[in-house]
């Protein structure tokens, strides 16, 4: 079996969810970072919002064919 090359780690991203593996997740993430001297980013989708939220979210409504 061939050995894998070395990967230089310079960005670690992490999905976390509002839900109960987030910390696992992010525990990981933090640990594999700085074990490479890595920057780490979090991140949280959102929901897409719809209605009066999605317009105060900034959202923009995809436009609508000529009748």
């Amino acid at each position: 079996m061939r050995a894998i090359s070395r990967v230089a780690v310079t960005h670690v991203l992490a999905d976390v969810r509002q839900c109960g593996d987030a910390e696992p997740v992010a525990t990981c993430a933090v640990r594999i970072a700085r074990a490479h001297g890595a920057k780490l980013t979090l991140l949280h989708v959102l929901p897409w919002l719809s209605g009066e939220a999605g317009r105060c979210a900034g959202r923009v409504s995809p436009r609508r064919a000529p009748s």
